[in-house]
């Protein structure tokens, strides 16, 4: 079986080859258009329709071009950009994970927590602490260093 560009080559000769670099082009062009959509409407619950729609695709052919050209379904892209939202909200430990939940998309804190542990293998706050108190402790310890010099001088002074 021939694929379509061997097919578009025979039947139309070199001239193909130009064809299917301009439909590259495009289709990059309505994927950057697909991806800003779902980007800006992360915190909504946007569905294939509308994101097709955005990119003047059907829906068939627009996951049949996002799969090709990245590798994984829109679906599974949105889920990996509201993770990283998260986990850059999560910094804040001000905070509440409910709140980071709706803020990054996710239908409520549950929805976050169980995407969260499939994905990246820890609770949301696991993964917080972990994180959180490491940052905490050079912050402190920063301080403390800070502290300490100060000290120095003031004694030094006097």
């Amino acid at each position: 079986m021939m694929t379509r560009f061997q097919h578009e080559t025979a039947a139309y000769g070199e001239s193909a080859g130009h064809f299917a670099s301009v439909s590259a082009v495009i289709a990059q062009a309505r994927l950057k258009q697909a991806k800003e959509f779902m980007l800006a409407h992360l915190d909504q619950d946007i569905g294939l329709e509308q994101t097709a729609a955005a990119c003047g695709m059907s829906i068939n052919h627009f996951v049949r071009v996002f799969r090709r050209h990245m590798g994984t379904t829109p679906h599974r892209w949105l889920i990996s950009q509201r993770l990283e939202v998260a986990m850059r909200l999560m910094q804040d430990p001000e905070q509440a994970l409910a709140s980071i939940a709706a803020s990054s998309g996710f239908a409520d804190q549950s929805h976050l927590t169980r995407v969260f542990a499939e994905r990246i293998g820890t609770t949301p706050g696991q993964w917080r602490r972990a994180h959180f108190d490491g940052c905490e402790a050079d912050r402190l310890a920063s301080m403390a260093r800070h502290d300490t010099r100060h000290d120095d001088a003031v004694s030094h002074a006097g």
